[in-house]
């Protein structure tokens, strides 16, 4: 899970420290739950890349979104990166990673 990564200013800067810290903790993590992750965004997208790339413990990632197409570019960009995660899209996908824990 990683935090906003805007500080509350009249300018919205992203916040390196919360940033930093989220990617560590992808990095570290074995099984990712990803609900709702915006495609349009490219902190999310840098941020997931870059755990991904520096990460040899990534085994499972679970995509939650009702939008197909989302989920589906995710899995695309995950498998490009690393084809041999396990990424799961079905409609259960939420149900599957209760199971799982």
């Amino acid at each position: 899970m990683y935090p906003d990564f805007y500080a509350g200013v009249e300018e919205a800067k992203i916040n390196m420290s919360y940033y930093n810290k989220a990617l560590i903790s992808l990095a570290n993590s074995t099984t990712w739950l990803l609900i709702h992750p915006t495609y349009n965004s490219s902190i999310d997208i840098n941020i997931i890349r870059s755990a991904l790339n520096v990460s040899s413990k990534v085994e499972e990632i679970y995509i939650v979104d009702k939008d197909i197409n989302a989920r589906e570019q995710y899995r695309a960009m995950i498998a490009e990166i690393n084809p041999e995660i396990k990424v799961n899209i079905q409609n259960t996908v939420l149900e599957d990673f209760l199971n799982n824990i």
